[in-house]
């Protein structure tokens, strides 16, 4: 099972990236809006099994492939 830390550095860097997107997303055009707003919902629908695969991590010692990380409520609503 994933640490404590682990999971609280995982939050972290979701909050993280979630404001860099709530600043940058008034700039963009209406289709790359869109284009990120779908992106955004993707995301959070990958496994760690798939992430693992698309970065070629083969294993970590202590960390199964299959532990899923608790999903974030993002603070804006991109739809």
């Amino acid at each position: 099972m994933l640490s404590q830390a682990v999971l609280i550095a995982a939050t972290e860097i979701a909050k993280r990236l979630n404001a860099i997107l709530a600043q940058i997303m008034p700039f963009l055009s209406q289709e790359h809006q869109q284009q990120v707003a779908q992106a955004v919902e993707r995301a959070k629908q990958v496994t760690m099994t798939e992430l693992n695969a698309i970065i070629g991590v083969r294993g970590l010692p202590n960390l199964p492939l299959t532990v899923c990380i608790p999903p974030f409520t993002p603070l804006f609503d991109l739809g």
